[in-house]
């Protein structure tokens, strides 16, 4: 189970959308990395850094370029 944030649902789910990710709302999201997904994300761009932020305050875990970890 994850912390959860003070972010809103809408907020996320605008972050998630922004990101271009192959879902589109956070609750998918994080129902598939709840089930183990991990999401690779390069943080080439700011909704990609931001949704890396969201990722981690979440309690979740993302793979970045190289196999670094965020």
């Amino acid at each position: 189970m994850t912390k959860a944030t003070r972010v809103p649902g809408e907020v996320k789910d605008r972050v998630v959308a922004a990101a271009g990710v192959a879902f589109e709302t956070w609750d998918e999201m994080a129902a598939a990395m709840d089930a183990g997904y991990v999401p690779t994300l390069f943080g080439r761009t700011e909704a990609e850094r931001r949704l890396i932020v969201l990722i981690l305050a979440e309690g979740y875990a993302a793979w970045g370029n190289n196999g670094r970890n965020w």
